[in-house]
């Protein structure tokens, strides 16, 4: 792991834990272990998963299955393996459609579950090995059984089969985006992708993009995902645009079939439900400790994306603070990309950046930039910080399971919002059937359900 991912690390244990950017530092200089059977190929798939989340967070990660001289911080056993080290340990075993995670051993059984149930039981695994090497102060279960069965129910046979779908785009390469495709790799998949993002690859994103490395640095976005992640997804055509999603040439009616979204910011999602997709597949994160997902398929009388993403009072304090700390008006915050005529005004007062460089780039992601590299001329108000690989890659797999379920069926009554903890059991019964918001600036407006419902009528989205 890079150093400047590291840094993007140290601040968000340092938020978390309340301690300094270098004693959090210090925390995340530790080792961890994974010991598992090389002749059992779940289990070193499982290994496999968790290596390459826990490399983004952690300095050094031992993944050769074995034990070895020298301490670890913990030790991740998963199945039927023997622990090699005496440090505090996280046990890893399968049943029937389920991943169980505990702190205490068992008798292990083997992994007999979908590829897709593997990834995620490694996400909540390395959220147990962090959480446990880390001192986090999150509540969670003793044990944490991850059943595949009961997440999808009477679905889970489909997952199973081939999915196909004509076209789809995806709103963000980020890092839900990595973990959506990451996870959309676990299945036998067929289709059209187009990935949509204007911005190029930073220092600040590799913790956190498990397809990214230090070669795509400065690269643009889209155009490395969709490379990176092509040897994983041969079924998926990926068509890279270095454009937002709503810049796109030649929309017309019905021109977005199914959208997957992974932006940044509220603002974007509901401009984005401006574009009336058919389908809609949403993920965020609020820092480490909760995942949203927001589904819905058009014409429908419950809430749309900007019904979960209403404008709310924490929202307007953090554009005001973003307008304040870079140095420009509301207005101009609120419209997203630096115009020219603002880029020349960020540099004089920040002389060291340079107007054909940020001229483009989101507001967002140049107060990340400043935020991080501490160059900010105020300190008021915090930085949204950056949540752990695993938490991302948890987002985007829970997206890819209900996008690769919502393709196979057609059925009225699946939940549209859902809040999860990355570090505690799913819990089903926080799904919910979320109603429209009737101060909503999408389906508030009659017109514009009315539109959206004649347009997507009699489409096959499934």
């Amino acid at each position: 792991m890079k150093l400047n991912a590291h840094a993007e690390n140290a601040k968000t244990l340092s938020d978390i834990l309340g301690i300094d950017e270098s004693d959090a530092s210090a925390l995340l200089d530790t080792s961890i272990a994974i010991t598992f059977d090389r002749r059992d190929e779940k289990a070193a798939q499982f290994a496999r998963h968790a290596e390459l989340m826990l490399s983004r967070t952690i300095r050094s990660v031992r993944a050769d299955g074995t034990g070895s001289d020298g301490s670890v911080a913990v030790e991740l056993v998963i199945g039927s393996a023997v622990p090699c080290f005496s440090s505090p340990r996280i046990y890893a075993w399968g049943k029937k459609e389920t991943v169980v995670v505990s702190a205490a051993p068992m008798s292990a059984g083997c992994f007999d579950i979908h590829p897709v149930g593997l990834l995620l039981g490694a996400c909540y695994a390395v959220g147990a090995v962090l959480k446990k090497a880390l001192k986090l102060p999150y509540p969670s279960a003793d044990t944490l059984e991850i059943n595949l069965a009961e997440l999808v129910g009477d679905d889970l046979a489909e997952l199973y089969e081939p999915a196909i779908f004509d076209e789809a785009h995806l709103a963000g390469a980020g890092a839900i985006g990595n973990g959506f495709l990451y996870g959309l790799s676990q299945f036998q998949v067929l289709g059209k992708l187009h990935v949509c993002d204007d911005d190029s690859v930073s220092d600040g994103n590799l913790q956190r993009c498990v397809f990214f490395t230090q070669a795509d640095v400065d690269l643009p976005k889209a155009d490395r995902l969709c490379l990176a992640a092509r040897e994983h997804l041969p079924g998926v055509q990926m068509i890279p645009f270095k454009r937002r999603l709503q810049d796109l040439p030649n929309r017309k009616d019905a021109w977005l079939k199914r959208l997957i979204v992974g932006v940044d910011s509220p603002r974007a999602r509901r401009k984005l439900q401006t574009e009336i997709p058919g389908a809609v597949f949403d993920a965020s994160t609020t820092g480490a400790r909760e995942v949203v997902f927001h589904f819905h398929r058009q014409p429908t009388a419950q809430a749309c994306m900007s019904c979960v993403y209403h404008e709310s009072p924490e929202e307007h304090a953090r554009e005001k603070h973003i307008a304040e700390a870079i140095g420009v008006s509301l207005d101009e915050v609120r419209s997203e990309r630096i115009s020219d005529v603002t880029a020349a005004l960020i540099c004089k007062r920040y002389p060291q950046l340079n107007p054909a460089s940020i001229a483009g780039t989101a507001y967002e992601t140049l107060f990340k930039q400043l935020c991080g590299s501490e160059q900010l001329k105020t300190s008021e108000g915090r930085q949204v910080l950056a949540p752990f690989a695993f938490v991302s890659v948890l987002g985007g797999v829970y997206l890819a399971i209900e996008f690769i379920r919502r393709l196979h069926s057609s059925r009225a009554d699946l939940f549209n919002e859902w809040r999860i903890s990355p570090w505690t059991n799913p819990v089903i019964r926080r799904r919910r059937k979320l109603e429209r918001n009737p101060n909503c600036e999408f389906c508030g407006e009659p017109a514009l359900a009315n539109l959206a419902a004649e347009i997507w009528l009699d489409k096959n989205l499934k």
